[in-house]
């Protein structure tokens, strides 16, 4: 990964706060009250937060994988590799599929500082493939990680203790020193 030459402007700016989706999806689905605590002081202090719009197409696919096995639990009782093998063919209806966007675009309502960006140069993705050339990380977690660098995110907050070892480990190789992976109670100004 390239380094970002820093403006004075940018030195003296508040960090941007880059959300994995892991702490999105805990604060969704009221997992982990440290999650929606993090959220809650960001929104307080006024920092910056990003997410991908990668993160919300995770939260959908998480989601309709919930309901379908919900479902198909509820009318039989269903073995692991079966639900594997048939959620590729979910088949949740309208009111199903209407309730978990609901339940993802409210969740975006509430935490409305949070802002979904996107990675849309040729550049971008030329460094996703060059990052999945080097590394050891999920081609999702490469997809955050290039979105949070190049949208100038100083933190990328996740509960992934792969991707936070990896992904510092390709940040160091690469001697980028302007965004760091960790968990949220690591960011210093929260």
């Amino acid at each position: 990964m390239p380094k970002r030459k820093k403006t004075r402007s940018e030195n003296i700016k508040r960090p941007i706060i880059y959300l994995d989706s892991n702490i999105i999806r805990n604060a969704l689905n009221s997992r982990n009250v440290d999650d929606i605590n993090f959220l809650e002081k960001i929104r307080s202090a006024g920092y910056k937060c990003k997410t991908s719009i990668y993160t919300l197409l995770e939260l959908f696919e998480i989601s309709k994988d919930r309901q379908f096995l919900i479902k198909l639990v509820a009318n039989k009782y269903v073995e692991v590799n079966e639900f594997l093998r048939k959620r590729t063919e979910r088949d949740l209806n309208y009111e199903e599929l209407d309730d978990i966007s609901e339940q993802i675009n409210s969740l975006f309502l509430k935490y409305h500082f949070i802002e979904i960006c996107n990675i849309s140069t040729d550049t971008s993705w030329d460094l996703i493939k060059t990052t999945c050339e080097v590394s050891n990380l999920h081609m999702s977690d490469i997809i955050h990680l290039v979105t949070a660098f190049v949208n100038n995110c100083s933190y990328l907050a996740t509960r992934d203790e792969f991707f936070i070892k990896e992904g510092n480990r390709i940040l160091s190789d690469a001697e980028v020193t302007d965004i760091i992976i960790c968990k949220p109670e690591e960011i210093p100004l929260l």
